[in-house]
């Protein structure tokens, strides 16, 4: 049937629009807008490719039939991961440039919560519990890396570089493996 955004998915929404926000401005404190503006896009674009690869091979497989979820279901079964995934990316891509203990377990705590919001979204169904305990092991990983990253040692200020060959082949390597599997599912085997 028909889910429709609850208020908790409303508030979650809020929370990774602030921390977003957040995480946007402290790249920009310091930083040319160009260079600010280059880091958010190419985190864009690792997003985008990383839930392509996740909706194509493990999220639709257990889904099954795309008839069985509404639009709204289906955009909120994405939604959760891409922000983690799109928050990830930024702490990726700042880690490139400087590394700090906070960082690291902010990145760990953003990577297991997209874990967790993949295993949650493809649930096929009420058939079984695993799925559930799956996620919420995921999530409590999750906010224990979240609760370390907030009582270790932050870093200094980042100040963002031009890309570097790392940073170029994680962002078109990705980009490219997204195409690759595209055009394997949907040109070379057409569906």
């Amino acid at each position: 049937g028909e889910r429709w955004p609850m208020p908790a998915d409303l508030l979650v929404i809020g929370y990774f629009g602030c921390l977003v926000v957040f995480l946007v401005r402290h790249i920009a404190v310091g930083n040319h807008r160009s260079a600010v503006v280059a880091l958010v896009l190419d985190a864009a674009l690792i997003t985008l490719a990383i839930i392509f690869i996740l909706w194509e091979l493990v999220i639709l497989p257990r889904i099954g039939s795309l008839d069985e979820l509404t639009l709204v279901n289906q955009w909120l079964t994405l939604l959760y991961p891409a922000f983690d995934v799109f928050v990830a990316s930024l702490l990726f891509l700042i880690l490139l440039v400087d590394r700090s203990p906070a960082r690291v377990m902010f990145f760990a705590s953003m990577v297991a919560f997209a874990v967790g919001d993949v295993i949650a979204g493809a649930d096929g169904g009420p058939s079984t519990a695993a799925p559930l305990v799956g996620a919420a092991s995921a999530w409590l990983v999750a906010l224990a890396f979240f609760a370390a990253a907030l009582v270790v040692p932050a870093g200094a200020q980042v100040t963002v570089r031009r890309p570097t060959v790392t940073r170029l082949l994680v962002v078109n390597g990705l980009g490219g493996a997204g195409i690759w599997l595209a055009t394997w599912r949907y040109v070379i085997h057409d569906g």
